[in-house]
């Protein structure tokens, strides 16, 4: 019941998204800013804690990448 229920919110919120994007003026530049920020910060936190911390042993560029992944906010 619980997949059923997120799933249906998923469908929700996509939904929501894509009528802003499409309806509301300059829509497609604001979801593009958000979505790139998004990115940006995500792949800050994936090489930094993951390559640099984890892989190569680093502690500071752990600690690093887990700050640049807690700037994700709710998207994280």
């Amino acid at each position: 019941m619980e997949i059923i229920k997120g799933t249906i919110l998923l469908l929700f919120v996509l939904s929501l998204f894509s009528l802003f994007s499409f309806k509301a003026p300059n829509g497609m530049k604001a979801m593009g800013a958000l979505a790139n920020a998004a990115v940006a910060s995500f792949l800050v936190e994936a090489f930094q804690l993951y390559v640099g911390g984890d892989l190569i042993g680093i502690s500071f560029l752990k600690e690093v990448g887990q700050s640049a992944g807690s700037l994700g906010g709710v998207a994280h």
